[in-house]
């Protein structure tokens, strides 16, 4: 049975393509992958722009939540009864991580993280945008 299978793929002839049919498959391959870039590009500029935007509601956020924590009124015993706080420094310290605003500093922090990393991507894949297909086929 195997032997009836190999000579029948001996028999056929073979079929030379056209010439110009490896530039074209080439010159489509290479506007795939620059249609994938500027897409892909695209949406991390997209994310770059709403994280900008969200950058300023998040710190008005985490600005309301040490005034209303009390965070100001313990940070600023520091400057003014400095002696009880090196004498009390181990409950100070735990009154002031007590009153942190933890989520909102999360939830900014995280935003500037993600706004660096799409920048970060974007600038490293900006050069594809305007190169010509030829160009990308040679690398």
């Amino acid at each position: 049975m195997q032997k009836n299978y190999k000579n029948l793929f001996v028999n056929i002839p073979e079929i030379n393509p056209p010439s110009f049919l490896q530039g074209k498959i080439l010159d489509r391959i290479a506007g795939a992958k620059m249609r994938r870039v500027r897409v892909i590009l695209t949406a991390f500029s997209l994310i770059i722009v709403v994280g900008i935007a969200s950058i300023v509601p998040a710190l008005q956020y985490v600005s309301q939540s040490f005034s209303k924590s009390g965070f100001y009124s313990y940070f600023s015993l520091i400057f003014s009864d400095g002696g009880s706080i090196v004498a009390y420094w181990q409950e100070f310290l735990l009154s002031l991580a007590d009153t942190l605003p933890v989520m909102g500093i999360i939830v900014l922090f995280s935003i500037i993280f993600m706004v660096l990393l799409a920048l970060r991507f974007v600038a490293k894949n900006s050069k594809y945008i305007h190169l010509p297909i030829k160009f990308i086929n040679q690398h």
